[in-house]
């Protein structure tokens, strides 16, 4: 090209002389008319025959070896971007961490490069090219696809302006999620950056996803002790353990409870886009709880208004009670005070005789020394089912609790007066009875609905 840089202004003067000397010809002798073309053809000629002669180097020869060739792979992935030396030093700290026997270092490792965005690519090609361990390099691929594949930022951008762009993870997330909206992609979005191996996995196979909610469960718990668990954290940890292949770590229990404690679990309540996703994945994490925990489990089922999963909880800890304890026991019967239908009647009334103190005693808020027996807690719970008051049973100045039926602590006997006890459980007799003998006819609710003869 610098040859045609040179030969340019050369052949367009001479055109020009040309021009001019046939200008002026023509003036004197107006027989010329055809000198205008002959002189376009001349110069066309000029530029052409410049260009070849000139230019050979250019168009005529193959250019030279290219460098890249026979450089090294440190010079072919030179840091284009000239990154501070700090920033440098950072980013291959991280990528020799991704190598780490820790699984939560390389999880972290994984995050944080994922964080720094292309700035990181250069060094992340080196790494694939030169390492010879194939974790390593698994983990340097995956790492180099996310952050190149369709320029990332740009396709987030999109996504979040509703465009149809097709995240690995992101359909089978939305189905669970229940709609297509700006705070699901929102929440996604979250999902890819905080933890990467997640949505992947949700096309993936139960090993993908264990690995996954040990990723998530290993990031949470470094960063726990400085930052308040997100939104993102909370669903990460429910999204896996739906797949009842996917074993759920104790960590995952006690990281939820931990959660549903905190602010992070109130803001999702209210939320009315996230809220009903978030119960629903929170029902299914309940009925997969260990008996550990069942206490705290049967109070936020109370507490996030979870009925059904409440309920099934509450009635499989009655029936197990050869690995529960009085209190658990004690918590079943409150749960199904406020969840418990008719039919759950039957199971309730068995502990209707049991004497085993759930409290070592408590005082009413009249002031009254109280004892309670979990027998005293299956009478509150029937009454409570049968819709009847708790003063008119027995616990005087009861009232029943609008989110957890009654507290536990109140529900009992004054000391030294059995025959209050007695007097309970002989109401309860009489309600049961007389259920037993009026049933409710199964088409009952049709002849109420039907029109009027």
């Amino acid at each position: 090209m610098a040859h045609l840089r040179n030969i340019m202004p050369l052949n367009i003067l001479t055109v020009d002389f040309i021009t001019a000397q046939c200008r002026r010809r023509t003036s004197e002798n107006p027989t010329l008319p055809c000198c205008y073309s002959w002189v376009a053809g001349l110069a066309a000629c000029l530029v052409f025959t410049g260009m070849l002669t000139f230019g050979k180097d250019t168009f005529g020869q193959q250019p030279p070896p290219s460098t890249l060739e026979n450089s090294s792979p440190q010079e072919q992935h030179s840091d284009k971007t000239d990154l501070p030396p700090e920033q440098a030093a950072q980013i291959k700290q991280l990528i020799e961490q991704l190598g780490s026997p820790s699984f939560s270092e390389r999880e972290k490792s994984a995050i944080a490069l994922f964080k720094m965005g292309v700035i990181a690519l250069p060094q992340l090609r080196l790494t694939l090219e030169s390492t010879g361990d194939p974790e390593l390099r698994e983990r340097t691929q995956q790492l180099i696809t996310r952050l190149t594949d369709g320029r990332l930022e740009e396709q987030i951008t999109d996504f979040l302006a509703m465009k149809d762009i097709k995240f690995d993870g992101w359909i089978p997330i939305r189905n669970i999620l229940g709609e297509d909206s700006i705070a699901t992609r929102v929440l996604f979005v979250e999902l890819m950056r905080k933890h990467p191996t997640l949505p992947g996995s949700m096309l993936g196979t139960p090993r993908d996803r264990t690995l996954a909610i040990e990723a998530i469960i290993g990031s949470i718990q470094a960063t726990q002790l400085k930052q308040m668990p997100t939104t993102a954290d909370a669903f990460a940890l429910l999204l896996p353990i739906l797949d009842l292949k996917v074993e759920m770590p104790s960590a995952c229990e006690d990281l939820i409870i931990g959660i549903l404690q905190k602010a992070t679990a109130s803001n999702i309540r209210r939320d009315p886009r996230l809220s009903p996703s978030f119960k629903a994945l929170l029902g299914h994490w309940m009925s997969r709880t260990t008996i550990t925990n069942r206490e705290d489990v049967l109070f936020f089922g109370l507490e996030w208004k979870l009925e059904n999963a409440t309920r099934e909880l509450a009635l499989a800890t009655i029936a197990d009670d050869s690995e529960t304890g009085v209190t658990i026991q004690g918590s079943a019967l409150q749960a199904l005070a406020m969840v418990g239908v008719r039919s759950d009647v039957m199971t309730v009334r068995r502990l209707l005789d049991d004497t085993r103190e759930v409290t070592s005693g408590s005082t009413t808020r009249q002031g009254i020394r109280i004892r309670n027996q979990l027998g005293d807690l299956a009478i509150a719970t029937i009454a409570s089912i049968y819709k009847v008051a708790l003063d008119d049973v027995g616990f005087t100045g009861v009232k029943n609790d609008k989110t957890f039926g009654y507290f536990i602590d109140e529900i009992g006997f004054p000391e030294g007066k059995p025959e209050e006890r007695k007097q309970a459980r002989a109401m309860i007799d009489a309600i049961l009875r007389a259920q037993t003998q009026v049933p409710v006819p199964p088409d009952a609710s049709q002849d109420r609905d039907a029109p009027q003869k």
